[in-house]
């Protein structure tokens, strides 16, 4: 399960015109080598932790590191600028850098956001910072590519990378998301970035349009999913379905009809490729315990009895070279054709915001016992404002708070965090607190419990 099933909240959606993977666009040595860095809804200490200690590097040397974010992550380096709003006016806060630069260049929509920007101080320093930079990059992170308004946070990204003259690069939500896009795990094309003569659904559309069956590979809708209420809902509803995963929770007990197990990915052989490029392939650890087996080798399995071809393999590095030798040469490249944007309306009232728990991210984490002890995980799991917004809120002072988001609802701790903005209540994805909620950004209600 490595690589991004999350639903995407967009009403639009760029992905036709996307490029062959999302990369980091430049090595991780090269990473700590610029003179400066924005990085757009992203906590790269926690979500990509070797970029965050190479950024980090940079800072210490003198890079001027910048940050867009709705919540003012912890850093342990000084950081230059930073625009701490929240998720609504991220693409008003980018929109504004982009018109500080007077080579920006865009088109329709993208250009409308832009004209009706005021750049402020901040804006104007980041913009100034990434233009004086003799080598500088404009990264997106985890909660700017699973952003509501990804495709327009996107497009203005690139146009602030190629007015100032920075590389344009991806922080990969998963270990193996660029293996996942190259072996053409996505509904628009096969591998190598082939296009479908029929494409499938993305996974908001299998969850909103429900499907009579369900084949679930190593997720945990409850946790895994970017609204688990709606996709808990869609496959307990379902028909019939099917769960091949390494463990088996109560939930998916109650709604699978069949369990194949499978062995973790930390057992079995493999490869991925990271977010520069670098093929990692490595040989299984353990062999499967009782009626478990890789997970490659049950896919092969149900490949036969469907009678697909090109499901012949007998070892998980014949799939590497399969693949490989279809791809031949790679040119990493982030730049895309402007396709449709999302609304850049700005919401109105409390939003959630919401990343993935550094402890959540899959279910071998998410049941190790020391882990979910941490600082981190524990907090994970609570609903957390700035103290102003839980008085504003008439939540000031209480332990316990109820959070719905439409029919969706959890009871959560409260925790006061001066981190979060005013606007917004920050309650983490994948733990199970959140595991009754909706949309991981979005309007949310909040009241005493």
């Amino acid at each position: 399960n490595n690589i991004d099933h999350r639903l995407r909240q967009a009403d639009f959606t760029d992905q036709a015109e996307a490029p062959l993977c999302p990369s980091l666009g430049l090595s991780l040595e090269a990473l700590e080598q610029v003179d400066a860095a924005l990085v757009i809804g992203g906590n790269p200490r926690k979500d990509q932790p070797l970029a965050g200690h190479r950024l980090r590097k940079a800072a210490v040397a003198g890079a001027r590191v910048m940050f867009v974010n709705p919540v003012d992550f912890e850093f342990l380096f000084d950081v230059h600028a930073k625009a701490i709003v929240p998720p609504s006016r991220m693409v008003e806060t980018l929109a504004g850098i982009a018109a500080a630069l007077p080579k920006a260049v865009a088109t329709g929509a993208v250009k409308s956001v832009i004209a009706a920007a005021t750049p402020d101080a901040v804006q104007q320093g980041m913009a100034k910072a990434l233009t004086e930079a003799g080598n500088a990059v404009v990264l997106l992170g985890n909660i700017a590519i699973t952003h509501p308004q990804y495709s327009l946070v996107r497009a203005l990204a690139d146009v602030i990378t190629a007015a100032s003259g920075a590389t344009l690069g991806v922080l990969p939500e998963a270990a193996n998301t660029v293996g996942g896009w190259l072996a053409g795990v996505l509904p628009h094309r096969g591998p190598a970035g082939a296009a479908l003569a029929t494409a499938g659904m993305n996974a908001r559309e299998m969850i909103e349009q429900r499907r009579e069956g369900y084949l679930l590979f190593g997720v945990e809708p409850a946790h895994d999913c970017a609204n688990p209420s709606a996709a808990s809902k869609a496959v307990a509803d379902a028909e019939f379905v099917v769960s091949i995963g390494a463990f088996a929770s109560e939930a998916l007990r109650d709604s699978a009809d069949i369990l194949l197990p499978i062995g973790p990915f930390t057992e079995t052989s493999g490869t991925f490729v990271n977010a520069e490029g670098r093929w990692q392939s490595f040989s299984g650890v353990a062999s499967p315990v009782g009626d478990s087996r890789p997970g490659w080798k049950v896919l092969r399995v149900l490949g036969n009895q469907f009678g697909l071809e090109g499901f012949e393999q007998t070892g998980s590095e014949q799939v590497r070279d399969a693949l490989r030798s279809v791809l031949g040469e790679i040119t990493f490249d982030n730049h895309q054709a402007a396709g449709p944007v999302a609304d850049a309306t700005p919401g109105s009232g409390l939003e959630r915001v919401a990343d993935v728990a550094i402890h959540a991210i899959d279910p071998l984490v998410r049941r190790a016992g020391a882990l979910q002890r941490t600082p981190d995980a524990i907090a994970a799991g609570k609903a957390r404002m700035n103290a102003a917004q839980a008085e504003a809120a008439g939540v000031s002072g209480a332990e316990r708070v109820k959070v719905s988001q439409g029919e969706a609802a959890a009871v959560l701790e409260l925790l006061v965090d001066a981190r979060v903005p005013d606007g917004c209540v920050y309650i983490q994805s994948g733990t199970t607190p959140a595991a009754t909620l909706g949309a991981a950004f979005g309007p949310v209600n909040i009241e005493r419990a």
